[in-house]
């Protein structure tokens, strides 16, 4: 190790033991090529890496933009950590941001980065920046102990008002939570802390931090592995109020090991931004970037492909997820018998009627069974912001409208809307199974057990709307798009020769839809 890694410097501070080495590992390289290799320098605090040249724009990116660009406008920023002030930088690579507080407990750490380490933390490029990134007019540096300073100033149980402006976006750049050290233990399982995280958020603000090694296949649930802290927190995140928590991960840290982060969302439309193609994200990336002295592209590493990316987590963390006890609900749907659409037929249901299709079951089907799981995956979808931009063009350009109208007139008939995505989608079933009619008077065979039917007294008055995953849910993260669609699931057993029947009040996206579609089913029902 002595012959690859030469010590730059190590430091005692008040909080931690600094270590900063340059690694040579040019000895793959042809002689006459070793004098062109960069040295690639790590630094390490009490024995663990945080970071290296080699992936320090892998890490770094991957931590900021993705909440970045999950934000419509974010203006304010606070950092919790980041001592090495490469957090900061990229930060201030959006031209929106007007604040960034950054709260580093150890200023030792920060004056050794700003010597040793320049190129993490300096914003020379970046145009009316300043060298060192803690110049930045935008950047305001506190060297003190964050968890106090949000509990302080955001702690207070229902206030109406705080003692500090909100922010969009919380980065905790810190401790990695399977760390075995006491303050690591605070950070990661301290729900008044969390709270007051939650609370220092405008209402669509996003909370963002890393939370080391990504899980492996065979590993047990969170709970009982050294990634306990990883699993209370996600919990803990969920039960302080935040709507939407995704994970993601990226491999070319330079950490050995795959690294986790997550996202929390206060507003779940976010989800929508979230989850916008890579054309958007590059665009946004166009938009929103500071340009550069140089000329070159402002981030080195993050674009839309790599967002695309993240927004599938990995098959891990779905493993991991499904292994607990209880096994989680919608990871039981992998392991029941499943009806292939091979075994339905599309039938009339009223030879007086030319458009009384419905659906048959050529088999005996089994209570809890699936219908034409592999058919979830043959479906039109509309995406959020397609769904808006057609609506754009509707208001905006009349010649269009008519095309986009029948386009329209099919999802209303045939598509399933949702607003699991953040804002409104269409899902439109291409199969067979898109024939599946509604049962009348509660007389449904599938999905919904929920007990209003259309007929029921008041039942205008009693909106409902399913929701298909909860607020953390890595299964649904990874099957969202081909559950939305399906597989439905058959309540009782069902007799070959029966017909399918679903409860399409379970459909509705919003109190307008629910009405809608009441008086819709009770007019089809009514003339039965």
């Amino acid at each position: 190790l002595n012959d690859i890694k030469e010590e730059i410097i190590s430091v005692q501070t008040v909080f931690q033991h600094i270590d900063i080495y340059d690694e040579d590992d040019a000895s793959y390289l042809l002689p006459e090529l070793r004098e062109f290799y960069s040295k690639n320098r790590q630094v390490y605090l009490d024995g663990v890496q945080q970071s290296a040249t080699n992936g320090n724009e892998a890490y770094h990116e991957a931590l900021v933009h993705p909440a970045m660009f999950a934000h419509d406008h974010p203006k304010r920023v606070a950092i919790i950590g980041g001592g090495e002030c490469a957090t900061l930088r990229e930060v201030l690579k959006h031209n929106t941001v007007e604040h960034v507080k950054m709260i580093e407990i150890d200023e030792e750490m920060v004056k050794v980065s700003r010597e040793y380490l320049p190129t993490w933390n300096t914003c020379s490029d970046l145009k009316g920046s300043a060298e060192w990134c803690g110049d930045d007019k935008r950047a305001d540096v506190q060297y003190m102990d964050a968890l106090a300073w949000f509990i302080d100033n955001f702690g207070q149980a229902d206030a109406t008002e705080y003692k500090e402006e909100k922010f969009d976006i919380l980065i905790m750049d810190a401790l990695d939570p399977q760390d075995d050290v006491p303050f690591a233990e605070i950070l990661y399982m301290h729900d008044h802390f969390f709270k007051s995280m939650y609370n220092s958020l405008t209402d669509e603000g996003i909370l963002v931090l890393q939370l080391g090694v990504a899980p492996y296949l065979d590993q047990p649930p969170d709970e009982q592995t050294k990634d306990s802290r990883r699993a209370y927190l996600s919990n803990s995140l969920q039960n302080v109020g935040f709507k939407a928590i995704h994970l993601y991960e990226e491999s070319h840290c330079d950490f050995g090991d795959p690294w986790t982060y997550l996202v929390a969302m206060k507003d779940s439309n976010s989800n929508a931004l979230w989850n916008q193609n890579a054309a958007k994200v590059n665009l946004a990336i166009h938009q929103r970037t500071v340009r550069t002295n140089s000329g070159t592209p402002t981030l080195k590493y993050f674009d839309g492909d790599t967002m695309k990316s993240y927004q599938t987590p990995s098959k891990s963390f779905e493993v991991v997820h499904c292994n607990k006890d209880p096994v989680p609900e919608h990871c039981l749907i992998t392991r029941v018998d499943d009806i292939s659409i091979d075994d339905l037929e599309v039938k009339m249901t009223d030879p007086s009627d030319s458009e009384s299709y419905g659906v048959f079951t050529k088999v005996d089907i089994k209570k809890g069974s699936t219908i034409g799981k592999k058919a979830a995956f043959q479906y039109v979808h509309i995406p959020p912001l397609t769904f808006e931009r057609m609506n754009e063009i509707l208001e905006s350009a009349p010649d269009a409208a008519s095309s986009i109208s029948n386009v329209m007139h099919f999802l209303e008939g045939y598509g399933r809307q949702t607003t699991e995505q953040g804002k409104e989608a269409y899902f439109a079933d291409t199969s067979s199974l898109t024939f599946i009619a509604h049962g009348c008077a509660g007389t449904n065979n599938l999905d919904d057990q929920y007990g209003l039917v259309e007929s029921t007294e008041d039942i205008e008055q009693d909106y409902y709307v399913q929701r298909f995953r909860d607020v953390f849910d890595p299964f649904l993260d990874r099957h969202l798009m081909q559950w939305i669609n399906g597989p439905s699931i058959a309540l009782k057993d069902i007799k070959k020769g029966e017909e399918l029947l679903k409860k399409y009040l379970i459909f509705a996206k919003d109190q307008e839809s629910w009405l809608e579609g009441v008086q819709d089913l009770k007019n089809r029902c009514d003339a039965i």
